[in-house]
């Protein structure tokens, strides 16, 4: 379904925590894993993953998507690094984000890429959930959205990611696996992951 949102048409999926979702031409996304910890607060409406490349956003929109991104990364995790990295205007890039009331409670950024053969490779990055929203599930659904785009954009592809180590659990609940020796950003540990393709 398209939307305009903000005077931008953006692709919205209606998506309700916690369920399947079919998106036409990817199959169905699985359900979330059985949560750890404290039951999410249950939303009480249904969410909408949305998503547009950052030329389509609208300024007051790619603030704030870029803002919960400086927050998260820089502020709470206290790392200063260059987090405009220029890759979220590459050709065929986009922005996946759910908000709520206009403040966007978790984002992340889909990259075509090409491995050394020329074939399709896609990565997932910047994956950040605002403080407020989570354990609500929000982050999962959105994942669940993300890879479900990949498969749709290039059926088939591996789908990279380099996640923070102590996050690797949560992305292998999505099919990723580690693909690669440990590595340090920012003073961060991080793991190169991998998600098979079919």
């Amino acid at each position: 379904m398209l939307i305009l949102l903000m005077d931008v048409l953006v692709d919205v999926m209606p998506v309700t925590v916690g369920a399947r979702v079919r998106l036409e031409g990817c199959g169905s996304v699985a359900a979330r894993a059985p949560q750890r910890g404290p039951a999410p607060i249950p939303w009480s409406v249904p969410i909408e993953i949305r998503r547009a490349p950052v030329a389509d956003c609208d300024p007051v929109l790619l603030y704030r998507l870029l803002r919960l991104r400086v927050q998260v990364f820089v502020v709470e995790q206290g790392a200063a690094y260059d987090e405009l990295d220029g890759r979220d205007i590459e050709p065929g890039a986009e922005l996946m984000w759910v908000d709520e009331d206009g403040e966007p409670l978790a984002t992340l950024r889909l990259l075509r890429e090409s491995a050394a053969d020329g074939s399709p490779v896609l990565r997932i990055g910047r994956v950040a959930t605002s403080a407020a929203a989570r354990g609500r599930g929000v982050a999962s659904d959105l994942m669940r959205a993300a890879v479900a785009r990949c498969e749709e954009l290039a059926p088939g592809a591996p789908i990279l990611l380099g996640a923070q180590a102590h996050l690797a659990d949560w992305y292998a609940r999505f099919g990723f696996a580690v693909a690669g020796d440990p590595y340090t950003e920012d003073d961060i540990p991080h793991l190169p992951m991998a998600r098979s393709g079919g």
